[in-house]
């Protein structure tokens, strides 16, 4: 069996290992503060834009820790790479956008007229008669 090694989560920003990658995440500025005052991953490193926005970049695995964390950020983050991971996260908010779609209030009603019904003739002539008597 082999050992676990000294920091065996060095590369996650929750419980989990792998392999680190390069990451590379632009922040907006209403939450350019919140990210920029807190230490994330050691590997961190933020550089911050004219506008206030930041830019960070990490060294750390692409696992499920990692991804809600940037979800968290709604629309306020946008993974610049590595481009799979920013494909994935646009499929998740793509997904969810889909969930949350509203439906139309006619979709979940009945149709206004019944579907026609078949008829011979001799049975509207029985079905007019009795209307007449």
């Amino acid at each position: 069996m082999t050992p676990l090694p000294d920091e065996p989560f060095a590369h996650s920003l929750g419980a989990f290992s792998g392999r680190p990658v390069a990451i590379e995440i632009e922040f907006d500025a209403e939450v350019a503060a919140c990210v920029g005052a807190r230490d994330w991953h050691r590997s961190q490193e933020i550089r911050t834009r004219d506008n206030g926005s930041i830019v960070m970049r990490l060294a750390v695995c692409d696992d499920r820790p990692l991804r809600s964390w940037i979800l968290g950020f709604g629309g306020a983050a946008r993974v610049v790479a590595p481009v799979s991971l920013a494909r994935d996260i646009y499929e998740e908010f793509d997904a969810g956008r889909e969930r949350y779609m509203p439906r139309l209030p006619f979709d979940a009603l009945p149709p206004l007229r019944p579907a026609p019904v078949k008829m011979d003739l001799e049975d509207a002539q029985l079905s007019f008669a009795a209307r007449l008597a």
